[in-house]
Protein backbone atom coordinates (compact mmCIF):
# COMPACT_ATOMS: atom_id res chain seq x y z
CA UNK A 1 0.00 0.00 0.00
CA UNK A 2 1.35 3.43 -0.92
CA UNK A 3 0.59 6.80 0.64
CA UNK A 4 1.30 10.42 -0.22
CA UNK A 5 0.67 13.73 1.45
CA UNK A 6 -2.44 15.49 0.18
CA UNK A 7 -2.05 19.28 -0.06
CA UNK A 8 -5.84 19.63 -0.12
CA UNK A 9 -6.69 17.80 3.10
CA UNK A 10 -3.30 18.10 4.81
CA UNK A 11 -3.24 14.37 5.53
CA UNK A 12 -1.85 11.17 4.11
CA UNK A 13 -3.97 9.62 1.40
CA UNK A 14 -3.76 6.43 -0.64
CA UNK A 15 -1.80 6.60 -3.86
CA UNK A 16 -0.34 4.29 -6.45
CA UNK A 17 3.38 3.55 -6.57
CA UNK A 18 4.19 6.08 -9.29
CA UNK A 19 2.70 9.09 -7.52
CA UNK A 20 4.06 8.00 -4.15
CA UNK A 21 7.66 7.82 -5.33
CA UNK A 22 7.59 10.85 -7.63
CA UNK A 23 6.19 13.73 -5.62
CA UNK A 24 5.02 16.89 -7.39
CA UNK A 25 7.06 19.15 -5.15
CA UNK A 26 7.04 20.64 -1.74
CA UNK A 27 4.35 23.10 -0.81
CA UNK A 28 4.61 25.87 1.72
CA UNK A 29 4.11 24.58 5.25
CA UNK A 30 1.24 26.47 6.88
CA UNK A 31 1.98 28.22 10.17
CA UNK A 32 -0.01 27.03 13.12
CA UNK A 33 -0.71 29.44 15.96
CA UNK A 34 -0.56 27.65 19.29
CA UNK A 35 -3.54 28.32 21.51
CA UNK A 36 -2.90 29.70 24.95
CA UNK A 37 -5.18 27.15 26.63
CA UNK A 38 -5.51 23.46 25.85
CA UNK A 39 -8.62 22.75 23.86
CA UNK A 40 -11.12 20.02 24.55
CA UNK A 41 -12.34 20.00 20.95
CA UNK A 42 -12.06 16.71 19.14
CA UNK A 43 -12.62 16.09 15.44
CA UNK A 44 -14.61 12.93 14.84
CA UNK A 45 -16.09 11.39 11.70
CA UNK A 46 -19.66 12.49 11.23
CA UNK A 47 -22.15 9.67 11.28
CA UNK A 48 -24.08 9.41 8.11
CA UNK A 49 -23.78 8.55 4.47
CA UNK A 50 -20.71 8.31 2.36
CA UNK A 51 -19.91 12.01 2.53
CA UNK A 52 -16.81 11.33 4.60
CA UNK A 53 -17.15 14.69 6.33
CA UNK A 54 -15.87 15.52 9.75
CA UNK A 55 -17.72 17.20 12.56
CA UNK A 56 -16.35 19.00 15.58
CA UNK A 57 -17.51 17.78 18.96
CA UNK A 58 -17.07 20.01 22.00
CA UNK A 59 -16.47 18.08 25.16
CA UNK A 60 -16.34 19.29 28.71
CA UNK A 61 -12.89 19.07 30.27
CA UNK A 62 -13.44 16.76 33.24
CA UNK A 63 -9.78 16.45 34.24
CA UNK A 64 -9.98 19.02 37.08
CA UNK A 65 -13.03 17.21 38.49
CA UNK A 66 -11.20 13.87 38.54
CA UNK A 67 -8.04 15.46 39.94
CA UNK A 68 -10.07 16.83 42.82
CA UNK A 69 -11.79 13.48 43.35
CA UNK A 70 -8.66 11.35 43.39
CA UNK A 71 -6.32 13.74 45.22
CA UNK A 72 -8.50 14.09 48.32
CA UNK A 73 -6.94 12.95 51.57
CA UNK A 74 -9.79 10.46 52.04
CA UNK A 75 -7.95 7.49 53.55
CA UNK A 76 -11.15 5.57 54.31
CA UNK A 77 -11.89 4.70 50.69
CA UNK A 78 -9.31 3.10 48.33
CA UNK A 79 -8.43 5.06 45.21
CA UNK A 80 -9.72 2.38 42.84
CA UNK A 81 -13.23 2.63 44.34
CA UNK A 82 -13.61 6.43 44.45
CA UNK A 83 -15.33 6.60 41.06
CA UNK A 84 -18.67 5.53 42.50
CA UNK A 85 -20.96 2.53 42.14
CA UNK A 86 -19.72 1.73 38.64
CA UNK A 87 -16.14 1.29 39.86
CA UNK A 88 -17.31 -0.97 42.69
CA UNK A 89 -19.26 -3.20 40.29
CA UNK A 90 -16.31 -3.41 37.87
CA UNK A 91 -13.88 -4.19 40.70
CA UNK A 92 -16.07 -6.91 42.22
CA UNK A 93 -16.81 -8.56 38.87
CA UNK A 94 -13.11 -8.65 37.99
CA UNK A 95 -12.30 -10.22 41.34
CA UNK A 96 -14.94 -12.92 40.75
CA UNK A 97 -13.59 -13.57 37.25
CA UNK A 98 -10.04 -13.86 38.54
CA UNK A 99 -11.08 -16.41 41.20
CA UNK A 100 -13.07 -18.42 38.63
CA UNK A 101 -10.10 -18.32 36.23
CA UNK A 102 -7.71 -19.47 38.94
CA UNK A 103 -9.98 -22.39 39.90
CA UNK A 104 -10.36 -23.38 36.25
CA UNK A 105 -6.59 -23.23 35.74
CA UNK A 106 -5.90 -25.50 38.71
CA UNK A 107 -8.62 -27.90 37.58
CA UNK A 108 -7.04 -28.17 34.14
CA UNK A 109 -3.57 -28.68 35.65
CA UNK A 110 -4.96 -31.41 37.91
CA UNK A 111 -6.65 -33.13 34.97
CA UNK A 112 -3.46 -32.93 32.88
CA UNK A 113 -1.32 -34.34 35.70
CA UNK A 114 -3.53 -37.31 36.58
CA UNK A 115 -5.15 -38.15 33.29
CA UNK A 116 -8.29 -40.28 33.11
CA UNK A 117 -8.89 -42.76 35.87
CA UNK A 118 -9.19 -46.39 34.66
CA UNK A 119 -12.19 -48.35 35.80
CA UNK A 120 -11.35 -51.65 37.44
Amino acid sequence: MFYRFSQFSGRLSQANAETAYYPQGFGKVPEVKPSSLPSSTKVVPSGGGSSGGFGIVNRVNRVPLFQNLFQRGDAAMPVHLRGGRRDVVIYQSLMVLSVVGTVFTFQQLFMAALGKMKKL
